[in-house]
């Protein structure tokens, strides 16, 4: 009875672990989305900005705490999530042919490293033979996706010119635009272009399209060493503007100065952004330094964060800034969007614009409805098994339940263990796994049955089921098992997914129905001492 209690420990200690590895997943995929879903309707009826803003951290903090959990939990593969499919070809028409050379590899880097940081777990990331780049990703939304691979991520720190030199340069453009178009007498390019407040300009919506053409015929005998840059849309005045900048050609630093770049709520006293995110950039040590030179040489000066040529924010410089940060202004309320937009910031630029030679949202790959009825299959076959082996076995088929359970449990706990991805083929692998299971206490039952026919005691034809039975359990389960490492090391997707359930499956199968359902026989048989095996 001794050595019995040790065991019983021992497998109740496993049971422990087990669920301590289970439960994050149960928290992922039931507890978190509950809560969620919960907060944002909160949200949608907050009555003040305080309750907003106290609303939006706690879901700020909510999904970084889903993303933790994420990571320890089982995920699904993309036939089971749905999820993004996009094939993309580097524009490399203008690098030199040593960039060209590169380019790929660096793209493929620096989506690789977004991707990591946006919190997508088992991504297809791959170079393609002809030169392209593959990616899938499960479970993700198709906009979110496309905006952040496809972002270039060029950010730049410049110069704003001087009202006086702004005006300037609208009158020279009026000139140039009267030479080309000398019947246009009423048209000008500054009177498209209207003063917001003092030394700040934007341009009309609707009026965009015919600045936007002008700026972009304009070349440097126009422009010198200036260039002219718009900021996002935003509303002013119940229409939508884009406001205009005239900036210095060079930047004073680029995307490479940043170290880290971290989302907050604005806590600044500009109305118009209020309950939006900000995006706070650290520079490295080196360029913190170039950056205090910069600004205490231009106090009083506007410096532009230009991020993909859209100017995000320009404040004025009011003294030398020592510690290397920055701010940009998202105008977003949403901190997903804000978070994008940090996470390219972070992970570097894309050595050249990238095109999207194929997209398609990848749906759970056979349907919603055949997912559903798979795993209907796998419940209903195993209550029908648990009802057979009871009818059948009596009490002995109630140990090959609770063998048969403890598979599959400790199967998910393993699974969540390990990091591993569940796709349709691996619940297939899990169904396959019940059947071994169930095989195996089959097999020992019937042996036993035959011990006891020959006129031994209950302890006797069990000791010797199981030694008897063992062999051609491990038997039938290690070439099964070797079977599934063929399949795993020559599969790919789907098929390592089949494979991952089916060798994890079999070998707590062989924990189960070998240790488990003899150590409950032995407790069993010294608790009652049965004359007559109930089996």
């Amino acid at each position: 009875m001794k050595n019995i209690r040790w065991k019983i420990i021992f497998i109740i200690i496993l049971f422990i672990l087990a669920v301590y590895s289970i439960y994050p997943t149960y928290q992922f995929y039931f507890v978190i989305p509950k809560e969620i879903e919960k907060l944002n309707f909160q949200l949608k009826n907050a009555k003040t900005n305080a309750e907003s803003t106290a609303i939006q951290n706690q879901l700020i903090e909510l999904k970084k705490e889903q993303i933790k959990i994420h990571k320890k939990s089982i995920h699904l593969g993309l036939d089971l999530v749905g999820g993004m499919h996009l094939l993309l070809e580097v524009d490399k028409s203008k690098l030199s042919p040593t960039e060209a050379n590169e380019a790929v590899d660096r793209a493929l880097e620096v989506i690789r490293n977004r991707i990591d940081q946006f919190g997508v777990f088992e991504p297809i990331i791959q170079k393609t033979g002809e030169g392209r780049i593959l990616v899938q990703l499960p479970g993700v939304d198709r906009e979110r996706a496309k905006s952040l691979i496809g972002q270039t991520a060029q950010l730049e720190f410049i110069l704003v010119a001087e009202p006086n030199v702004t005006l300037d340069l609208f009158k020279k453009i009026d000139e140039h635009y009267r030479r080309l178009n000398p019947s246009d007498t009423l048209t000008k390019f500054s009177e498209k272009i209207f003063e917001i407040e003092p030394n700040d300009f934007g341009c009309n919506e609707e009026d965009l399209p015919w600045v936007e053409n002008i700026v972009n015929s304009l070349d440097t005998t126009i422009l010198g060493e200036w260039q002219i840059l718009f900021g996002p849309l935003e509303p002013y005045q119940g229409r939508m503007i884009r406001r205009v900048y005239v900036l210095k050609r060079e930047p004073e630093l680029t995307g490479a100065a940043v170290a880290s770049a971290e989302i907050q709520l604005y806590s600044g006293s500009e109305a118009g952004l209020a309950n939006t995110w900000v995006v706070n950039l650290k520079l490295k040590k080196a360029d913190a330094k170039k950056f205090a030179s910069i600004t205490g040489r231009n106090v009083g000066k506007r410096l532009a964060i230009v991020l993909d040529k859209t100017v995000r924010s320009a404040p004025i410089i009011r003294e030398r800034i020592p510690g290397g940060e920055a701010q940009i202004t998202t105008g977003e309320i949403n901190p997903d969007k804000a978070k994008e937009i940090a996470i390219v910031i972070k992970s570097g630029a894309l050595p050249a614009p990238v095109i999207i030679s194929e997209e398609r949202s990848v749906g759970p790959t056979l349907g919603q409805d055949a997912i559903n009825k798979g795993i209907r299959v796998i419940i209903l076959s195993a209550i029908i098994v648990f009802i057979f082996m009871i009818i059948y076995y009596n009490l002995s088929g109630v140990i090959a339940d609770i063998a048969l359970f403890l598979n599959i449990f400790f199967l998910l706990a393993l699974l969540a263990s390990l990091r591993a991805t569940l796709t349709l083929p691996g619940i297939a692998g899990i169904a396959l796994t019940i059947g071994m299971s169930v095989d195996a206490s089959i097999l020992i039952f019937e042996r036993i049955r035959e011990e006891l026919r020959s006129g031994k005691t209950p302890l006797t034809a069990i000791d010797t089921g199981f030694k008897r039975a063992t062999v051609t359990i491990i038997d039938a389960n290690l070439t099964t098992i070797i079977t599934g490492i063929v399949l795993y090391w020559l599969g790919t997707g789907p098929i390592r997914g089949f494979a991952t359930t089916l060798i994890i499956g079999l070998l707590v199968n062989l924990f189960t129905a070998i240790f488990v359902s003899r150590v409950f026989f032995e407790l069993i048989l010294n608790q009652f001492q049965f004359k007559k095996l109930p089996i």
